[in-house]
């Protein structure tokens, strides 16, 4: 941990942790590489990776988005408690909040709904008529969509109708914004260390019961009945609304804050923050379904340990670093990014260069990888400059966080 004085040694040093940025472009490249996966089954495409590890790594990439935000939230929360001596204004928070993820959120949502729904080729390529499909069904209730999408509700969006192709991936973004809705609250109120690791141990505890009861009930229903088909639509609902990676995140934040010795005598080690990059990656790898929250935990270790690095400033790769204040864009444009790089490969495929891509199927894949990266890069570079920036650069009127 460290500050940031932006130069003006009148302004107070900023609160700053060093390694985020790059733990944000690990999440956001594992998301990538899952939708890239899953977008190139419908098509007949070779896949990179079993649907088993490319399941895993989506879903590790949204957990380690959710730990992470978890964490860092909490901290500034209760730094500015202590800045302010406990005069925390919730409404500048929310409002700090929506200068960072509404201006993107916002225009990804009308491009898809307006634009998106009505951008369907007529070409019989199969990515033409796979979003054919997807678009017909989206289109019948696109109205009710778009509301449940503009007042917050994405995850309620993808569970209750068909969406956008090119907005699905906002799920995630509503079950963080409807947990930070709660959460400030929830610290004002609790207001002590005991009480605040209550809240959360319990959420978790919840949540993890609720879940293993649902998978041992799910093993016991017949394959193909009725109640079993139930259970799974109830298991999509639980999966779209968990909070518990954002609760798992805060529960550090909070141990950090008030207890750091024992954060420090306990967690702390010099062989956790070198080793950093292959020990995420291992929680990625091995992550699944019944046990997520190990996993989960192990991104908080390391989390915790990359917060108390005092040589952080020089241990993690400058390019990711900056990649990383980007990575919201990556994971908001990186589903058009694959679907245009995809129609691209195939219009090839078809009009031009038919023998060569049909023949070398492995260079068909390095181009869409590099090619879909390189657009998903290009459009988040672009909307940061031009949409993120002017936006983030309001958040200081409505009060910062200082180090101390």
């Amino acid at each position: 941990m460290t500050d940031r004085s932006d130069e003006h040694p009148s302004v107070p040093p900023r609160l700053h942790f060093f390694g985020f940025n790059t733990l944000r472009f690990l999440a956001a490249t594992a998301v990538f590489l899952y939708h890239l996966d899953l977008q190139k089954d419908p098509l007949l495409l070779p896949r990179m990776l079993s649907p088993k590890m490319a399941a895993s790594l989506g879903g590790a990439g949204v957990d380690l988005f959710f730990v992470l935000s978890g964490f860092l939230i909490t901290y500034l929360i209760l730094a500015q408690i202590r800045d302010t001596k406990g005069d925390f204004g919730i409404r500048n928070f929310y409002i700090r909040r929506a200068l960072r993820i509404q201006p993107l959120y916002i225009c990804l949502v009308i491009l898809a709904y307006f634009p998106g729904r009505w951008f369907v080729s007529s070409s019989s390529l199969p990515v033409d008529r796979y979003i054919r499909v997807h678009q017909l069904a989206f289109s019948q209730h696109w109205i009710r969509s778009l509301i449940l999408y503009m007042v917050m509700l994405p995850n309620v969006a993808v569970l209750a109708y068909p969406t956008s192709i090119y907005a699905s991936q906002c799920w995630s973004i509503g079950v963080e914004e409807q947990y930070y809705l709660i959460w400030p609250w929830a610290i004002r109120w609790a207001g002590s260390f005991r009480r605040m690791v209550t809240l959360c141990v319990v959420y978790i505890t919840v949540v993890v019961a609720c879940s293993i009861t649902m998978i041992m009930l799910r093993c016991r229903l017949p394959p193909g009945s009725a109640c079993l088909e139930r259970w799974n639509t109830i298991s999509k609902w639980v999966g779209l609304m968990n909070m518990s990676g954002l609760a798992l995140g805060s529960l550090f934040a909070v141990w950090l804050f008030f207890r750091r010795e024992s954060v420090v005598s306990t967690v702390s080690s010099e062989w956790i923050r070198k080793c950093w990059l292959p020990l995420i990656v291992l929680f990625m790898a091995t992550r699944s379904d019944h046990w997520r929250l190990l996993s989960m935990m192990g991104y908080g270790i390391v989390i915790l340990n990359m917060a108390i690095d005092r040589h952080a400033e020089n241990r993690y790769p400058r390019m990711t670093e900056y990649l990383g204040k980007v990575s919201y864009g990556m994971y908001m444009y990186h589903p058009a990014a694959i679907l245009f790089s995809l129609w691209g490969i195939q219009a090839l495929t078809r009009w031009r260069f038919p023998v060569f891509f049909n023949l070398h199927q492995n260079i068909s894949t390095v181009v869409l990888v590099f090619s879909s990266f390189g657009i998903t890069l290009g459009l988040s570079l672009i909307s940061y400059g031009m949409i993120e920036r002017p936006f983030l650069e309001l958040k200081a009127s409505f009060g910062s966080v200082s180090r101390m």
